[in-house]
């Protein structure tokens, strides 16, 4: 029952909202004070800032609405949509915000430090983007997830388009295309033709599992010196040597086939092994000396999370 005048005092529900009219790109927007206190910290100790000797405050009438300088009335419109939803959002669980409008409303909400608001944001958004979109809007306002998501997502895209890398920027794109030279995967019928480097140090003998050495370098030998140039390389450098022929052995995880006719000279582009005719294609440590052998390369590839955390360590963290 509603008391009349003279039946008492009245009481104010917890429905009895103030307004605040707050100006945005010359836009006047009259919103209940309430929402914005519970939404933001920000508001709530902007809201609650003492009233001048007059009695009135910004925000209480149109010709002293409180400004929002460098904020875009569309993106402030876009955040008021989820602060303040209808009906039919609540019933629904959904809201009628497209993405350009979550990603103001998700900009807003970092600001002002309305972190529900920006993780609901970051979780509708992840449901859509693209890998690339992924990685331009993480590094614009800094969410690792999406820059880890999307950079994996374009180093494992066999069909990567150049529209994706460009979008990206110049910066994270040459690194996305590092990570993928460094991780790529083989053809399907087990070959590669990219260019992998290791050390003599890491080539075995493919029937023996012994060493695979030139007879003038010795198992225990720490320096050595390509055949065809005379370049002297510690024998464990990991890029003493490289191939641009290997083939996956079966049932074996990192490890490779690899011709001795195929290994190259990282300094001269040669063959480093004297005599390929006669001598480098042959195993000294297998019992049956001087039988032909392929050599086995045991490398381990770097995941590609690995590399992501490497290559994008501050944009990864958040």
């Amino acid at each position: 029952m509603i008391n009349q005048p003279g039946q008492g005092s009245q009481t104010k529900s917890s429905f009895y909202w103030d307004h605040v009219i707050i100006e945005v790109e010359r836009t006047l927007v009259r919103v209940p004070r309430q929402g914005l206190i519970e939404a933001s910290p920000i508001f709530a100790d902007l809201f609650t800032l003492p009233s001048p000797s007059g009695g009135r405050q910004e925000g209480d009438t149109d010709s002293e609405p409180i400004r929002l300088d460098g904020v875009k009335k569309v993106d402030f419109e876009a955040l008021l949509k989820v602060v303040f939803p209808t009906s039919a959002n609540i019933t629904s669980g959904t809201f009628d915000l497209t993405k350009k409008e979550w990603l103001g409303a998700m900009k807003l909400a970092a600001m002002w430090e309305m972190g529900h608001i920006r993780l609901h944001a970051i979780q509708v958004l992840s449901a859509s983007m693209t890998p690339a979109e992924k990685v331009t809007h993480g590094l614009e306002h800094g969410i690792g997830r999406w820059v880890r998501d999307g950079v994996k997502g374009l180093v494992e895209d066999s069909q990567i388009s150049l529209e994706d890398l460009l979008s990206v920027g110049a910066d994270a794109a040459s690194r996305i295309l590092w990570i993928r030279q460094k991780t790529s995967s083989l053809s399907g019928d087990g070959s590669s033709t990219r260019r992998w480097e290791f050390g003599l140090a890491s080539l075995k003998c493919l029937h023996c599992d012994a060493d695979f050495c030139p007879p003038t370098v010795g198992a225990h030998t720490l320096r050595f010196q390509c055949g065809a140039c005379q370049f002297p390389q510690d024998y464990v450098d990991m890029k003493l040597l490289y191939t641009e022929k290997i083939k996956t052995i079966p049932g074996r995880e990192n490890e490779f086939e690899v011709h001795p006719f195929d290994l190259r000279c990282s300094e001269c582009a040669r063959c480093p092994l004297p005599s390929l005719a006669s001598i480098v294609d042959r195993c000294y440590s297998c019992p049956q000396k001087g039988k032909k052998c392929m050599i086995k390369l045991t490398m381990t590839r770097p995941s590609v999370d690995e590399m992501i955390m490497e290559l994008f360590p501050t944009e990864v963290d958040e």
